[in-house]
C-alpha cells in the first residue's frame, strides 16, 4: 500500500511541476497588448509627421561618425503605448545603421521587412540593438509588430536618400 502511495504521491508532483512550467513559460510570452486609455486614443489620430528639421537625422540620438557616403549611423529609437518618439528616419544609402531600440512602456519590438530588420521583443526599461547597411533608396515603414500595435499606429518611416 506505501509503495503505491508513493507512486501516486510522485505523479501527483510532477504534473504539478510541469503545470507550473508550462505557465510560467507561456505567460511571459503571450501577454495581450495593453487597452489603450482615450487620452492614449487621442494621441493616436494626431498627425505624427515630423517635419524634415525635425527628422532623425537632426537630432542629437543620430550621430554621424563619418560625413561620407557609407558612414555609420547610430540611432536610439524609443517604442511606448502604439508610438515611436521619432516617425521618420533619415540615412544615406550605403550607410551602416545601428538603431539602439529601447521600450518605454509594455512589450514591443522594431521591424523594417525591405532590410531584414527585427529587434527582440522587448519589455518596459529594457533594449536591443539592430544594425542593417542601407542597400536600397527609397521610404520603408518600420513598424512595430506585437499584437494590433502597427494597425494601431506604432509606425515610421525611413528615408534611404539616394547617394552624392
Amino acid at each position: 500500500m506505501s509503495n503505491r502511495l508513493i507512486v501516486i504521491v510522485s505523479i501527483v508532483l510532477v504534473v504539478i511541476a510541469g503545470g507550473a512550467y508550462f505557465l510560467t513559460k507561456s505567460s511571459s510570452s503571450t501577454l495581450p497588448a495593453p487597452i489603450p486609455t482615450p487620452t492614449q486614443m487621442v494621441e493616436m489620430d494626431k498627425d505624427s509627421t515630423v517635419s524634415p528639421s525635425e527628422s532623425m537625422e537632426a537630432s542629437p540620438a543620430a550621430k554621424d561618425k563619418d560625413d561620407e557616403l557609407g558612414s555609420v549611423k547610430e540611432i536610439t529609437i524609443t517604442g511606448s503605448n502604439f508610438k515611436f518618439d521619432s516617425a521618420t528616419i533619415t540615412v544615406k544609402k550605403g550607410d551602416t545603421v545601428n538603431i539602439n531600440f529601447k521600450s518605454s512602456g509594455g512589450f514591443h519590438d522594431f521591424v523594417i521587412d525591405e532590410f531584414d530588420v527585427k529587434s527582440k521583443i522587448i519589455d518596459t526599461g529594457l533594449s536591443d540593438n539592430v544594425e542593417f547597411i542601407a542597400s536600397k533608396a527609397g521610404t520603408f515603414e518600420y513598424y512595430c509588430s506585437v499584437g494590433n500595435h502597427r494597425k494601431m499606429g506604432m509606425v515610421g518611416k525611413l528615408i534611404v536618400q539616394s547617394a552624392r
